[in-house]
């Protein structure tokens, strides 16, 4: 899967500084990997994920049926790329 997620970043030219990842099957991983690594802005689409890192830092999430109930301080909604690179 890292594999995968670097490839796309690549292919889609989408620039980092770094990647940081995390366990899903720990919770909370998310959360505390962005107080460790003094993250400012978060992209991410899982529920769970925006409403822990919300608190803490602001999170930009992909429209989807799945997360419609995650409005609130500290989050906006993208549709597209485009719209994140607007956004930050």
């Amino acid at each position: 899967m890292r594999f995968l997620m670097r490839n796309w970043l690549w292919r889609n030219r989408i620039r980092y500084d770094e990647i940081v990842f995390c366990d899903n099957d720990v919770p909370d991983s998310k959360r505390i990997a962005c107080l460790e690594n003094s993250i400012d802005v978060m992209i991410d689409d899982e529920p769970v994920n925006i409403k822990a890192i919300a608190p803490i830092a602001k999170v930009i999430y992909f429209d989807a049926s799945y997360n419609k109930g995650c409005e609130g301080e500290n989050t906006v909604r993208a549709y597209d790329w485009n719209g994140i690179y607007t956004i930050i």
